[in-house]
């Protein structure tokens, strides 16, 4: 199936907002959009599996990113029942840690 990725604001604003706060570049940033655009469609069957324990429309795709001496963990939480063919990438957590 080809799927279509479709990436709420809330989850734009975060990523945004973590570049412009210093805390991610803008090179890491780009790498997790194209991380969520480029990747997680040819990945999405090794993370279906991974289903949130509280809402299981959701599972979880995990990216991690090396950028300015941190590691950060990203955790997305993306919906694939709303629609056939749709990727909605609904909310995200984010640590990061010296490295």
């Amino acid at each position: 199936m080809g799927w279509r990725v479709k990436i709420f604001p809330i989850v734009r604003q975060g990523l945004n907002g973590l570049s412009s706060s210093g805390t991610l570049s803008r090179r890491g940033m780009l790498l997790c959009y194209n991380a969520l655009r480029l990747e997680l469609p040819h990945r999405v069957q090794r993370f279906q599996g991974k289903r949130d324990a509280t809402d299981p429309v959701y599972f979880e795709y995990e990216v991690r990113v090396r950028d300015g001496g941190f590691w950060h963990w990203f955790t997305f939480y993306v919906n694939d029942r709303a629609e056939p063919g749709l990727l909605i990438v609904e909310d995200l957590e984010h640590r990061y840690s010296r490295g």
